[in-house]
């Protein structure tokens, strides 16, 4: 088994790879046995009935997740990991072009193009990192935060600024988003709160004293759920867990689904005033359906109700459907578009 180191790598993530192969050994998998076999010189020639008695410990996973991804030695990884963490990320002049943009369009100081384009570099090395256990947290209003989907968030309540000053301190800038049941409620509880939410990262904080609300731009990252609020002052801090099985259901059913929501979403991108092209390419480059419905909710002005519905779904059909349907409602609204060319 072969890997490529992501352009971010994060060393916990891979001891966590190790981790997870350790505990298939333990349970006597033949998948993790062929894995060991093929990258830890010592267990090579070993049966399944040999290696399911033999001694392996962690270093012993660590030295095999090291192995598929092209390296000698655990060390030998590690150093690499941290020498690609201190390099800084480099940003493609498109994704620096597209940065300026946003900048101006949101009303950001011309430097904040750079801080945006570096977070857009360094999102595979985000998406790879794990969940923590305790993040800040943050309320939202009359909207719901989805992976993958960037968003501006206004910011007056004085926790949420405090949440977001301590997301920046730490190395993936990882905040938790949950919907509110009522838009009005100014210190939402537990109950008042939708799950599953998103767990996100902070790409810029736009810090206004005066002249109005400070603003952030995030980007989700993956399904969390809520498991309980550690505190509330001075800024909410959630303790979350990944939210993000789901049944796959029948693969010719999907499939039809599949084609159906690309359909739909390829009719929409044909309405949209802007960015046109881009929004098809996602549309035929994504091979996750998932990804691809996701995108639908939140582009489509679906109410927070059905968001958090959709959101709540544990069956990937149903979450399709959803998504059809929102794309079906945005066309009905939208004024009829050229045919495509």
């Amino acid at each position: 088994m072969s890997r490529q180191l992501p352009a971010r790598p994060h060393l916990d993530h891979l001891k966590a790879q190790a981790k997870d192969l350790l505990d298939a050994h333990r349970r006597g998998e033949p998948a993790a046995f062929e894995r060991i076999r093929a990258s830890v010189p010592a267990f090579a020639r070993m049966s399944d009935d040999a290696l399911a008695r033999a001694t392996f410990a962690l270093h012993d996973a660590q030295s095999a997740i090291a192995r598929e991804y092209g390296f000698a030695s655990w060390a030998e990884l590690r150093d690499k990991v941290a020498a690609l963490s201190a390099a800084p990320p480099s940003p493609d002049p498109a994704v620096a072009s597209q940065a300026a943009q946003a900048v101006a369009a949101l009303g950001f100081p011309p430097e904040a193009a750079a801080e945006i384009a570096a977070a857009v570099a360094r999102r595979e090395s985000t998406v790879a990192a794990p969940t923590p256990a305790v993040v800040p947290m943050l309320p939202l209003r009359n909207a719901v935060a989805f992976p993958g989907a960037v968003i501006p968030i206004d910011v007056s309540r004085a926790t949420t600024r405090q949440a977001i000053e301590t997301a920046l301190t730490t190395e993936q800038r990882f905040i938790a988003i949950f919907a509110q049941r009522a838009s009005d409620t100014e210190r939402p509880t537990r109950e008042e709160l939708h799950s599953p939410g998103c767990l996100c990262a902070v790409m810029y904080f736009h810090r206004r004293d005066t002249g109005g609300p400070s603003r952030a731009l995030i980007q989700g990252v993956r399904w969390i759920a809520l498991d309980d609020i550690e505190h509330m002052e001075p800024y909410y801090a959630a303790r979350v867990s990944d939210a993000s099985g789901i049944d796959p259901g029948n693969e010719q059913e999907i499939a039809a689904l599949d084609r159906r929501l690309r359909d739909a979403a390829r009719r929409f991108a044909h309405t949209l005033p802007a960015n046109r092209e881009e929004v098809l390419a996602f549309i035929d480059g994504t091979q996750d359906i998932g990804k691809i419905a996701d995108a639908a909710m939140a582009n489509t002005s679906v109410a927070v109700s059905e968001s958090a519905a959709y959101a709540r779904e544990t069956q990937l059909a149903r979450r399709l459907e959803r998504a059809i349907a929102a794309i079906d409602a945005a066309l009905a609204r939208a004024p009829a578009a050229a045919p495509p060319a």
